[in-house]
């Protein structure tokens, strides 16, 4: 009787543990800078580790996210965001939102004006023209972000430098 309910057990455990690896991964996933290919290979790694456990349900919602980020339309913009943060120094993190079916785009640079503030904007206009579901955007400098940091509550950190 013991071994079965260490069996018992066990199962249960790791169909716990896999679904707050899912979760967490998704977390991780909607904070993080990866690409596409990154979140595949994530993606893939977890089924494998879910399909082991023969765990339908779980399967079933990692399934539906992946086709999620599939219709996502701001994926490729959010992508060259992403690029374009990693190639420039000054850029110190890149937020964003969704609000009333339109994205707001917060760029926080090292400083918003000079030359690199023209050149974050002309960029974020570049974004703005080519994808018609981005609303607004600002390039802000560290310290005016900081100062108006509480208005942005509900913009996610999708590039962080360093």
């Amino acid at each position: 009787m013991k071994t079965q309910e260490k069996i018992s057990n066990f199962e249960t455990f790791t169909k716990v543990f896999a679904k707050v690896s899912f979760e967490d991964a998704e977390n991780r996933v909607s904070e993080a800078d990866c690409s596409t290919r990154e979140i595949k290979g994530l993606t893939s790694d977890i089924m494998g580790f879910v399909s082991e456990d023969s765990n339908v349900e779980l399967m079933n919602r990692i399934a539906a996210k992946v086709e999620s980020w599939s219709r996502d339309k701001t994926l490729l913009w959010r992508n060259s965001l992403v690029e374009y943060g990693r190639t420039n120094d000054d850029i110190v993190a890149i937020y964003c939102k969704r609000k009333e079916g339109a994205s707001e785009i917060i760029v926080v640079a090292d400083q918003s004006g000079g030359e690199a503030g023209l050149r974050h904007n002309d960029f974020c206009f570049e974004l703005f023209d080519k994808y018609r579901d981005i609303g607004d955007f600002m390039v802000l400098d560290r310290g005016e972000f900081d100062g108006m940091k509480s208005y942005y509550k509900e913009f996610v950190k999708i590039y962080q430098r360093g």
